[in-house]
């Protein structure tokens, strides 16, 4: 069956204009939901990484004795997220210099999570929506094509080959229809499963 639609391939690409551009539409818009998971990815392993990177290497003994190079660290961090969130937490630790320790008034969950660390791909309504879109691209392409399809059968006509021509123009129509169909949803599964993967690796 996979063979058949490999070699029927050209079935998936309309013979009606206004069916390739709802195609070419939806492939714009699917690359660009791609690459903004990309970047956005990207950014949120980059700041997940200052912090690590500030607290590489250290234990719990050692934080009160190293706790001025921890400062450090994160003021010097390049990533202004990292830098901003690290200086809210520091405001929330308390030094107790008779057990030589460090403690936390706020759980550090509250200042790193993914919510603050990863909001680009975590939370961004534009990439949750676009899978959706496609989908809706998808089936307004449908209900374009059936309705020229309709149009052009003309059922009041007596002649054999004005019929023949409507049948067609329904066929065609149809066709066009279905096809933007598979693409949207076809589209809209792929993005759905790259986002949401991509999601899952970021926050675990």
């Amino acid at each position: 069956m996979f063979e058949d639609l490999l070699l029927n391939a050209d079935l998936l690409w309309p013979d009606a204009l206004l069916g390739r551009w709802f195609i070419i539409a939806m492939l714009l818009l699917f690359g660009f939901a791609i690459s903004r998971v990309f970047k956005l990815s990207s950014n949120s392993k980059k700041t997940i990484k200052g912090v690590e990177e500030i607290v590489a290497g250290q234990t719990t003994s050692s934080l009160y004795d190293n706790i001025a190079t921890i400062k450090d660290k994160a003021k010097a961090s390049n990533n202004e997220v990292v830098k901003n969130l690290w200086r809210e937490f520091d405001e929330s630790l308390v030094l107790d210099h008779r057990e030589k320790g460090v403690y936390n008034t706020l759980d550090a969950e509250h200042f790193f999570n993914p919510r603050t660390l990863a909001s680009g791909i975590t939370s961004n309504r534009l990439l949750a929506a676009a899978p959706s879109v496609l989908t809706a691209i998808g089936v307004l392409g449908t209900f374009l094509g059936l309705t020229m399809g309709l149009k052009g059968l003309h059922m009041e006509t007596k002649e054999i080959e004005a019929l023949k021509d409507g049948i067609t123009s329904m066929i065609n129509g149809s066709a066009m229809a279905f096809v933007t169909s598979v693409w949207g949803v076809g589209l809209s599964l792929l993005l759905n499963v790259f986002e949401k993967n991509t999601e899952r690796r970021i926050v675990k």
